[in-house]
């Protein structure tokens, strides 16, 4: 007899909480991105959930740099 699922939920660590491997984006206002569509907030080093993604709420995604792509001048006129 088959059972049918309402949902799955996958833990992202052995204890089941987020963490910084798993944050894809930041945004203008200091949230992070899962990149499955959550947004987290972070206080004391750990991350909790800030629920859906929602730009209104959260901010746009800021592009993250690149380490050693391009050398930073500054020019004087």
């Amino acid at each position: 007899m088959s059972t049918k699922r309402k949902g799955l939920k996958i833990a992202n660590l052995a204890d089941g909480t987020p963490d910084s491997s798993m944050m894809n984006y930041v945004t203008e206002k200091g949230f992070y991105l899962d990149g499955r569509g959550n947004a987290f907030m972070q206080n004391g080093g750990k991350f909790f959930d800030a629920g859906e993604y929602n730009p209104d709420v959260h901010g746009m995604p800021v592009p993250l740099a690149k380490k050693g792509r391009t050398k930073l001048k500054i020019g004087t006129a």
